[in-house]
């Protein structure tokens, strides 16, 4: 794909891997692009305004025809991407019959909206197409041309066996959106149920281009649900859900709080979407945590939590909930009541469609001995791109806005678009000046505990994903595993996609490896892996602390960018991942299906580990062996076995995690799969 196409279409700046044959693996992702894009209708934007230049005299503006390509689209381009990237480390035999379980099992996702898990069937399938392609002995220009034939042939199958709307959610063409709310329903949530109603038709009354659809998961101790989706037409059905709420029961303070997000995470919410939680308890299934956050991590769920109440029992669920929210660049909010959680609405509704971050920041680690005597500052860029800059205060202490500033590139103190609650502080502006911007706190907020952060959302975004490759050398062999974090001691290659790649400069793209806390850890080469910008790689020996990751450049405008990854990397000793399941993650009625897990230990020692499996639908076989030792730079498998019944409808899903602790909890692995039940 040129330079040219890329910069059209704002697709991917990949920071990736290596050439795994004569037709490398890159070129069929290319192929898969074009092909996805060949089959799909975009509306038209006609001339679009660009902006160059942004102050306070105004704008410089230049035009040019483009197609719109949503922000999700681009994203959704990105899971498949990296679906064929995994794909390539699970077996390829029986790649003809494989190609047409995996048809049929990406046409039922689909008519049951499993889309997450149907494009990473999709991307499974392109690798084995590319993999078929690479074996043959004809020339590389004959390879990829059955290569671009055989993508483009199968994605028209995959849109002629479909309705058109529905192919068109399947690859978020039209940038859909999911609001998904998990509401605690016990006695004293009330005034909060009727507030979350009141957010809903706000929300919902807010013009927007890009469809939503609606997921309520209320929850409780011991009653949760029902369950209830809503499609883009039921808005005032999603309404009606939240009124029909009864606050009832309670008393005993800790609700199933991640049973119930867990609940709304099953009826899988589109890529990129939030989830709120309001409650005024903490978390009786504390356990559940890092199983939810592993589950919200692989469909790129936020995860928000608004809290009421100054004085609520049960304190100490909020650092789960902290856990959870910093996990998934979410919040915890807390509101001195309903009344002042509903100022909420108008931030909720701009941060709908998706956002990028800009940067983040928190107190110190360390314990303060004196109070500051001056103000804090934190700076940053502001470039071309955001049309909406989001930036959200949050502190431990009560100071209805009191002691936070936000200053534009010039200055002046901004006023009119802030929003000051008790311990929370908004500001929503739009076009913002291009430049630099700070953010001033002063000592009486700084002697406590604060968090913030800056978000972006816009139409054409500038921002990244990423990916991990670790090669692990055998006696005669080397096996290269993809991950979603890097491995403790060895040197681990970086593949990060960047949205928006023809409006940088990539001879000024940086990359830093940042603490969650946005401290910095080092500077990391890149090297350019194409000749258009389109692709890099960076490898590093990652530290044992968790990280985040930074990109910064400047765009062909001249400005400075900043951009920081949505979640934490936990660099791990143990790895854990999906390595092979015949049947391509689909069972039928009656039928059994066997997946097959790797481990791989890249400690000096050796290490015990216990496995379990939490199934959602109880397909799940008890485990042959549940304890086993992993010995010192050596691999290992297991299998978990499905079986599903015989009376279970066609299109049914089954989400299962197996998880994996080592030494007693030392490290704790988590693998979430899901499968559907085909004909």
């Amino acid at each position: 794909m040129s330079l040219e196409r890329c910069a059209r279409l704002g697709i991917l700046v990949v920071i990736t891997i290596h050439i795994v044959s004569s037709l490398d693996l890159f070129s069929t992702m290319d192929l898969a692009r074009d092909s996805i894009i060949k089959h799909s209708t975009f509306q038209t934007m006609g001339l679009r305004a660009v902006v160059v230049g942004r102050g306070k005299s105004g704008s410089t503006l230049t035009s040019s025809a483009v197609n719109h390509y949503s922000n999700k689209f681009l994203q959704v381009l990105n899971e498949i991407e990296r679906g064929i990237a995994e794909g390539s480390q699970r077996g390829s035999r029986n790649s003809q019959q494989k190609l047409k379980l995996l048809k049929t099992s990406i046409q039922e996702a689909v008519k049951k909206k499993m889309y997450q898990f149907a494009r990473n069937q999709l991307g499974r399938a392109f690798y084995l197409i590319h993999k078929n392609a690479s074996t043959t002995g004809r020339s590389r220009r004959h390879r990829r041309a059955s290569v671009a034939s055989t993508v483009s042939t199968f994605v028209r199958d995959i849109k002629t066996s479909l309705p058109i709307d529905k192919y068109d959610e399947f690859f978020a063409v039209d940038g859909e959106v999911t609001l998904t709310f998990a509401i605690d329903t016990t006695g004293s949530m009330a005034d909060e149920i009727a507030a979350a109603k009141q957010i809903a038709i706000d929300v919902i009354n807010i013009k927007r281009n890009k469809p939503v659809n609606y997921i309520l998961s209320p929850f409780g101790d011991p009653e949760m649900g029902p369950i209830t989706f809503r499609d883009k037409s039921e808005n005032a059905s999603f309404v009606s859900d939240i009124n029909n709420l009864k606050a009832k029961g309670g008393g005993d303070c800790p609700e199933l709080t991640f049973q119930g997000i867990r609940e709304a995470l099953n009826e899988a919410p589109e890529t990129g979407s939030p989830l709120y939680v309001f409650t005024d308890a903490s978390a009786k299934d504390n356990d559940l945590v890092d199983d939810v956050i592993d589950f919200a991590m692989n469909l790129d769920i936020t995860v928000n939590f608004f809290i009421t109440g100054s004085g609520y029992p049960c304190r100490a669920g909020d650092t789960n909930f902290a856990k959870l929210a910093q996990a998934t660049s979410g919040r915890v909010l807390r509101f001195k009541n309903a009344n002042e959680m509903l100022k909420m609405s108008n931030y909720i509704g701009k941060s709908l469609p998706g956002f990028n971050i800009i940067t983040t920041g928190s107190s110190p680690l360390a314990k303060r001995k004196r109070r500051s005597s001056g103000n804090k500052t934190y700076k940053f860029p502001i470039d071309e791109s955001v049309e909406t800059m989001l930036v959200c205060f949050n502190s431990d202490t009560r100071n209805d806005g009191r002691g936070v500033v936000l200053k534009d590139p010039s200055g002046t103190v901004i006023t009119s678009e802030k929003v000051s609650l008790s311990t929370t502080t908004l500001y929503e502006i739009k076009t913002p000046e291009i430049g630099q911007w700070s953010l001033q706190i002063s000592p009486s907020v700084i002697s406590g505990k604060y968090t913030f952060d800056v978000k972006s959302t816009s139409e054409a975004i500038v921002d990244f994903s990423h990916y991990f490759l670790v090669t692990i050398q055998r006696p005669r062999s080397k096996v290269e595993i993809y991950t979603s974090n890097p491995i403790i001691g060895k040197s681990s290659e970086l593949f990060i996609n960047v949205v928006g790649a023809g409006t940088i400069n990539r001879h000024t793209l940086k990359l830093e490896l940042i603490t969650e806390h946005n401290q910095h850890i080092q500077n990391v080469n890149l090297t350019s892996n194409d000749t258009d910008g389109k692709r890099y790689i960076a490898t590093f020996l990652p530290p044992t602390r968790p990280l985040k990751l930074k990109i910064k450049g400047i765009t062909k405008h001249g400005n400075p960018f900043e951009r920081i990854s949505h979640y934490i990397i936990q660099p791990k000793s143990v790895l854990l991942g999906l390595f092979f399941c015949k049947t391509e993650n689909t069972i039928k009625r009656g039928g059994k299906s066997t997946t097959v897990f790797r481990l791989y230990n890249a400690a000096p020692v050796d290490k015990d580990l216990v496995i379990k499996v939490r199934d959602k639908r109880g397909f799940a076989q008890p485990l042959r062996r549940t304890r086993r030792r992993i010995r010192r730079g050596r691999m290992g498998f297991f299998s978990v076995s499905f079986r599903a019944p015989t009376n279970v409808a066609i299109g049914t899903d089954n989400t299962a995690t197996v998880i994996v602790l080592v030494n007693n909890g030392e490290e704790k692995l988590i693998e979430t799969i899901q499968m559907n039940v085909i004909p």
